[in-house]
């Protein structure tokens, strides 16, 4: 199993994935995560498939509210007669 090549890809989409500054790009970053799931299926066992899954999937969560609590906060920012 190529493990390096394998870890350092993962690291790279995950580098991705915290670049982003849109949901859209987030969304991109998902098909790109499930690219990589293909392009290694038969490298990685199932279990840690899942696993990767699973981190990939928290990730993206985080990066949302975060992504959502900033718009939110400059939104607010921006709004005429507030103090």
């Amino acid at each position: 199993m190529e493990f390096t090549n394998v870890q350092n890809e993962y690291a790279w989409v995950i580098e991705v994935l915290e670049s982003c500054l849109t949901e859209s790009q987030i969304s991109t970053s998902e098909k790109l995560f499930r690219q990589f799931i293909r392009k290694w299926k038969n490298e990685i066992p199932d279990e840690r498939k899942e696993k990767l899954n699973d981190n990939f999937g928290k990730l993206v969560k985080i990066k949302t509210f975060e992504l959502r609590k900033n718009y939110e906060s400059t939104s607010s920012n921006n709004c005429v007669g507030t103090k």
